[in-house]
């Protein structure tokens, strides 16, 4: 299915909507905060790439990620490229103080969940590994100094040493709530994801 809106063409499939279905179920009264806060951050990289020239964006709906094509990737400086990379991350950074500042003047919980959401993907999202926004930065600054090899062999090695805690809080947080299996499924997606390229 394809949505379009001006220059923005957003498609998903069922896999995707079934796993959007999936987390509602699995994060229950917190999915709307983390749909909320997992839109701000799309959004901090949509208009990064707006205020550097994209004439269209096609955002893809995948059932661990959201893709947002960049055809100008390849043409655009290290600098600018790094900057789209990091607007993510500084959109949820920026929102999270913002969320929490309403929280403690309305005690809304939703706010308090969207404040403590958006810091978790900010700091994620800044992880370097494959399939973040820190890994985009780390193989930024790392094929500027290495060849193509070494710069994706280091990139293997620092996401499997993140991968570690990761898991490791997805076990803690099953054990804990007996139900939240969420972060386990995105480990092993993202492990999937990361040594298979």
């Amino acid at each position: 299915m394809t949505i379009r809106a001006g220059r923005l063409r957003l498609r998903f499939g069922y896999p995707a909507a079934a796993a959007i279905c999936a987390c509602a179920v699995v994060l229950g009264e917190r999915y709307p905060a983390a749909l909320l806060c997992a839109v701000i951050h799309e959004a901090g990289h949509i208009a990064a790439l707006l205020r550097f020239g994209q004439e269209r964006i096609d955002i893809r709906l995948r059932v661990t990620r959201t893709d947002i094509i960049d055809s100008g990737k390849g043409s655009r400086p290290d600098r600018q490229q790094a900057l789209v990379s990091l607007a993510g991350p500084l959109a949820n950074a920026a929102a999270s103080p913002l969320f929490y500042a309403l929280y403690a003047s309305a005690a809304c919980p939703f706010l308090l969940d969207c404040a403590m959401i958006s810091a978790a993907l900010c700091v994620f999202n800044l992880l370097p590994m494959f399939g973040t926004d820190g890994g985009e930065l780390a193989a930024i600054a790392l094929s500027r100094r290495l060849s193509e090899k070494a710069a994706h062999n280091i990139m293997t090695a620092l996401t499997g040493f993140f991968l570690l805690p990761v898991f490791a809080a997805s076990f803690y947080a099953l054990l804990r709530t007996g139900s939240n299996v969420s972060l386990l499924i995105f480990a092993f997606a993202a492990a999937a994801e990361g040594f298979s390229k």
